[in-house]
């Protein structure tokens, strides 16, 4: 129905009838704000699509004289050529070039920090960078969207433990939910486990790259004490519906660290002998723009040149 939309709008631009154009539009709204949050993060980008599609057909139908079956067949070619993108959403993106780490006896010894987030795909990245000669060999991460992760309400957000004490290379990444204390005690208490994810790692960087859907379609158990609980987000940052482009981060690194499994793949002990934190609220992050955007941006320059070629000749 979207699609169909499109293609009406767009002919209606190309023929100056620009209330229809309007109209059309004023229906795909009605339609992407009935939508549930996560459905209308898909059909975000149409929006984009349109404006910058009825731009290029009203463009053509003023100046290209383009044949108006001609058009009809260009765009529903390039619709289905595009769609596939269509389904692309916003990717958010944090760097942090110039990292330090907070406990100045622990030394400073992150260089660089840098995460996405795609409100799509969920897929969730986290690369970090280390000064040389340190000795970081385990951490715990919590993200989310503005304000600072620790001050969280209990089973609202996903902690990750990252173990890079295997000496191969290869890091054991344990997700729980965060018990909403100023700790690293949530594999404990609760000790909800999530799921078991694995990350690359070398002397001076580690990098996180998972899926994080299943992370954020869980089900947190209830806090007991009368404690409170917002809404499950998981791992994500950037897509706050009030403050967006933010993120908040609680980010601890340890070194002379220790893990212990039992025999399902979960925590039974993690301890370390001295740690050093990076601790962020609400810093902003940017959007990634989207392929099929730059595609039909692109479009619409190369429609420019070639009309301007036409009227120099």
């Amino acid at each position: 129905m979207l699609t169909g939309l499109w293609i009406k709008s767009l002919v209606a631009a190309y023929d100056h009838r620009l209330t229809t154009s309007v109209k059309l539009f004023s229906v795909y709204l009605s339609i992407l704000f009935t939508r549930a949050p996560a459905q209308r993060s898909k059909t975000r980008c149409f929006t984009r699509f349109l404006f910058i599609g009825i731009e290029i057909a009203a463009f053509a139908g003023s100046t290209l004289w383009i044949p108006i079956k001609m058009l009809r067949s260009l765009i529903t070619a390039s619709t289905l050529l595009l769609l596939p993108l269509a389904s692309l959403a916003t990717l958010y993106s944090y760097e942090d070039l110039n990292a330090n780490n907070g406990n100045g006896s622990f030394g400073d010894r992150l260089s660089t920090v840098a995460g996405t987030y795609d409100d799509v795909s969920e897929n969730f990245t986290w690369d970090v960078g280390f000064n040389v000669g340190n000795a970081v060999d385990g951490f715990w991460l919590v993200v989310n969207r503005g304000p600072n992760p620790k001050s969280a309400d209990v089973n609202e957000l996903a902690i990750m433990y990252g173990d890079m004490t295997t000496g191969n290379g290869t890091g054991i990444l344990s997700i729980y939910s965060y018990n909403g204390q100023n700790n690293s005690n949530s594999w404990n208490n609760p000790g909800d486990f999530i799921e078991r994810q694995t990350f690359s790692y070398t002397a001076d960087s580690f990098s996180l790259a998972f899926d994080a859907s299943n992370v954020n379609a869980h089900t947190p158990p209830p806090p007991g004490g009368g404690a409170t609980q917002d809404p499950w987000e998981g791992i994500q940052f950037g897509n706050d519906p009030v403050n967006p482009l933010e993120i908040g981060i609680w980010f601890h690194i340890s070194t002379g660290s220790s893990f212990s499994y039992d025999q399902n793949d979960q925590l039974t002990g993690y301890g370390y002998s001295s740690q050093g934190w990076y601790d962020k609220n609400r810093r902003s992050v940017t959007v990634v723009p989207e392929p099929a955007t730059l595609a039909l941006f692109g479009a619409g320059l190369l429609g420019a040149g070639f009309a301007r070629r036409r009227r120099q000749t």
